[in-house]
């Protein structure tokens, strides 16, 4: 099919429904943060929109893999915060080595909601915790809350806004090896010099930059990184 004919044909009524669970669970989430006066909004607000939006369904195995990813964040980033926040390359090469399982769990297929909810949320964990000030405490908590209030955001608003026809299960995509260590590769190394970029030049008050940043590469590929950029 020719891109005018993709252009022209629009939104369907499943994307229609995809874009206001998408919408509402984002705006739901930031007010319930707002209203019980909890830190670190973002991740009340992006999780859901994240949740509802990435994949177009949410299953017991999505829910598995969200939730898990949320809880070995919390141990990793404690573990890595812990003991290597006074050793910068030493820490730098474990965010390497977390973000690179990551992006090869995403370039597998299989495992892609784990691998990307982790490469997203280390991002914002390793950020906000690589400042001696902070409460890291109270940082991973806020992790551990709004990951499971944004499964319970997701299920209301499958509820509140179901598809109007039943989804196919998008077409597996077969890759080589070398294909997935090409993604695995540009993958981690785009998002530790990110990491890297914004630890240098102390960019605490810049987090939407750096989550864009994460976000493009999602698309596993140059192309598609240019279109999501």
């Amino acid at each position: 099919m020719s891109t005018d004919a993709r252009q022209g044909k629009g939104i369907d009524a499943n994307g229609l429904r995809q874009c206001l669970r998408i919408a509402f669970g984002g705006w739901l989430g930031f007010v319930i943060s707002q209203l019980m006066g909890w830190n670190y909004g973002v991740f009340f607000t992006v999780f859901p929109m994240f949740l509802v939006g990435l994949l177009p369904v949410l299953n017991g195995h999505v829910i598995r893999q969200f939730l898990g990813n949320a809880l070995i964040n919390c141990v990793e980033v404690s573990l890595v915060v812990g003991l290597t926040q006074h050793m910068p390359l030493i820490m730098t090469g474990l965010v390497f080595a977390l973000f690179y399982t990551r992006f090869r769990l995403m370039a597998r297929g299989p495992m892609f909601l784990f691998g990307a909810n982790g490469v997203l949320t280390l991002s914002i964990l390793f950020h906000f915790a690589s400042y001696p000030s902070l409460d890291l405490a109270d940082l991973l908590a806020s992790n551990l809350v709004a990951s499971v209030l944004a499964v319970g955001i997701a299920a209301l608003m499958y509820v509140v806004f179901p598809d109007v026809a039943p989804r196919k299960p998008p077409p597996r995509v077969e890759k080589s090896a070398s294909r997935v260590n090409h993604e695995t590769l540009i993958g981690a190394v785009t998002a530790t010099l990110s990491f890297l970029v914004f630890q240098t030049l102390d960019l605490r008050d810049s987090l939407s930059a750096q989550m864009a940043t994460i976000l493009i590469l999602f698309a596993l590929g140059y192309p598609g990184a240019r279109i999501s950029a």
